[in-house]
């Protein structure tokens, strides 16, 4: 399994820390065969330094907007140039909540199916 992970964030520095540590890396944990990164393009107006110093052994690339806010397509755009795995997740920085590490299967399993070329869930935030 390999997979990228993206975000986007924007003056929302708390709230990419809770998606992070509470909900990606414990589900990575999860899968430690898997092959990971995580990609963050910040839009915001001060780039986030600590985002590039997560203490974890999954690789995270940080790309700050030079304090220009390119709104939420140009930077999904962005997010999946950079993408260097074949399967490509995207995470809302402020919706949703993982209760269950095994939810990247779910994810990526109608993947298999060659006539599906993507798939996921939106959930409200449960904070």
């Amino acid at each position: 399994m390999r997979v990228t992970f993206g975000l986007i964030a924007h003056n929302n520095p708390t709230t990419i820390r809770t998606r992070l540590y509470r909900d990606l890396l414990p589900t990575l944990a999860h899968y430690p065969h898997g092959e990971f990164e995580i990609v963050i393009v910040d839009n915001s107006a001060n780039e986030d330094r600590d985002l590039h110093r997560i203490d974890d052994p999954v690789q995270i690339r940080y790309q700050w907007n030079d304090d220009e806010n390119l709104q939420y397509s140009y930077a999904m755009n962005q997010l999946v140039e950079l993408a260097r795995h074949p399967h490509f997740v995207y995470l809302c920085a402020t919706h949703g909540r993982m209760f269950d590490p095994t939810w990247l299967l779910d994810i990526l399993a109608p993947l298999n199916n060659p006539t599906v070329g993507m798939c996921g869930s939106v959930v409200g935030s449960i904070e």
